[in-house]
């Protein structure tokens, strides 16, 4: 193994192990943004984050007029649970598949501006038919039966292998010191 991935990746590794779960939101934003290709990725607000914790966007089609922009949106949102022991487990796959059918129902336990408001969090606005794709990212791994439950409702699974090698693939810490990355981190934003 070349000496500058093998520090790369233990640098990535020691990072996310001692990441606090509202950083761990983060680094999942960040992989949105610099995996799946969002062009805009939030971390979610800590409390009453309604079962989501990360939400991207990417718009599918590029040749549509500026008023039918926002209605051209792909929506990548999803759950980070930052475990160091324990594996996600089924039920949690359960209130992720949960949180995103209210989403798209607007059914939240969030107060709303006015009678009639769709907005759950500033700037995401999604309707029944709004294309969402949901991701489950993990700092540990799944049990058979979350993987099982994850396929099956078409939610991507990442666990700790896969989130550790996509990064170091995609060269997005390459030489950074376990500070630099804790720095590219935390400058994801949070909405609310």
């Amino acid at each position: 193994m070349d000496e500058n991935y093998r520090i790369d990746l233990i640098n990535l590794l020691e990072v996310i192990d001692s990441l606090s779960a509202e950083d761990f939101e983060k680094l999942c934003a960040l992989y949105l943004k610099e995996i799946v290709g969002c062009e805009a990725v939030n971390a979610t607000q800590h409390s009453h984050d309604q079962g989501l914790d990360f939400i991207g966007y990417k718009r599918y089609v590029n040749c549509l007029t500026t008023c039918e922009q926002n209605d051209n949106l792909l929506y990548v949102i999803g759950q980070a649970k930052h475990y160091k022991g324990e594996y996600v487990h089924s039920s949690e796959v359960r209130e992720l598949a949960g949180a995103i059918y209210l989403l798209k129902c607007n059914d939240f336990a969030k107060k709303r501006r006015s009678w009639g408001d769709r907005t759950i969090y500033d700037n995401v606005e999604i309707d029944a038919f709004t294309p969402v794709v949901a991701y489950f990212i993990t700092s540990n791994y799944f049990t058979e039966y979350a993987y099982i439950l994850c396929r099956n409702a078409a939610i991507l699974a990442v666990d700790k292998l896969s989130l550790v090698f996509a990064l170091l693939f995609k060269r997005i810490f390459n030489g950074m010191s376990k500070n630099e990355i804790v720095e590219e981190i935390q400058k994801i934003d949070r909405i609310s």
